[in-house]
């Protein structure tokens, strides 16, 4: 009996929260926050800027459907 070699098969979704990370990490290091405290705050106001229907769009572009 051979083992089977094959790779499994790709995942062809995307998780939603990757593209919300990827646009918190990108508008993060353009902030430039140099401290805790400026990290903090400068992370609570990119989180505050991602809109219901944004959030909703990457769910969607992600192939599942929005609730």
């Amino acid at each position: 009996m051979q083992a089977n070699t094959d790779p499994p098969a790709l995942q062809p979704r995307i998780h939603p929260n990757e593209n919300a990370f990827s646009k918190l990490k990108s508008t993060l290091c353009k902030a430039t926050a140099r401290t805790a405290e400026a990290l903090w705050s400068t992370t609570g106001r990119i989180v505050d800027a991602f809109t219901p229907d944004e959030c909703a769009n990457y769910v969607d572009a992600a192939g599942y459907n929005p609730a």
